[in-house]
């Protein structure tokens, strides 16, 4: 997997270690999360052009209130132990798995507006109150898509992770640096990689 991968030492052939493996990984969650996107649209879609009743018994109702609260734990469990392991691929599975609860969400939301919203206020337009969630559904996961997308790109693509005048801010303060430049840092916060040249005076030792 792209967190076995991404733990690997750095050896001869690879210098700077295996950590983009998680972030390629991450990005391809990422695409498939774009898939219950896509289904998500396409029922409001059907929903909006062909209206019908939703009925649903009981045992199906409990069954996703329990997978919704299932997922619910899985995803805050992913996402601590992401944020403790400092791993982009499992905050983006616990992303993908906070996408599933939306969904299970705006079911639950959508079955009970329809089946109650007409008997109490006595309104046709409640079956409108399904796709109308969907679409805010939809709306959040593309969202966490294009973020955690975006975040994966810019690992791949060595984007600055560090301000280049705070590195050289830093350095200047360091007794006998006469100047800074040509700064480059690459990788995640909790793990980069930082290049620059310096500058000393003539008469001091480098050895």
């Amino acid at each position: 997997s792209g967190t076995w991968l991404g733990e690997k030492s750095p050896n001869k052939e690879y210098p700077y270690g295996y950590f983009k493996a998680e972030a390629l990984a991450s990005l391809a969650i990422s695409v498939l999360m774009l898939i219950p996107c896509f289904l998500v649209l396409r029922g409001v879609y059907e929903r909006i052009t062909n209206p019908s009743s939703i009925s649903i018994s009981a045992i199906p109702f409990m069954v996703l209130v329990i997978t919704m609260f299932i997922n619910i734990l899985t995803y805050r469990f992913e996402n601590k132990k992401g944020e403790e392991l400092k791993s982009d691929i499992l905050k983006t599975d616990a992303a993908e798995t906070k996408s599933d609860v939306y969904v299970s969400l705006a079911i639950l939301f959508g079955i009970t507006l329809m089946k109650f919203g007409n008997m109490v206020f006595e309104l046709k337009w409640w079956y409108l109150a399904d796709p109308i969630i969907s679409l805010i559904i939809a709306y959040l996961i593309l969202r966490l898509c294009i973020g955690n997308a975006f975040k994966a790109v810019k690992i791949l693509n060595d984007a600055s992770v560090i301000p280049s005048e705070e590195v050289e801010k830093f350095v200047l303060s360091i007794d006998g640096v006469k100047f800074c430049h040509a700064v480059k840092s690459r990788g995640r916060p909790d793990a980069f990689f930082l290049d620059f040249h310096i500058g000393v005076a003539p008469e001091m030792s480098v050895k």
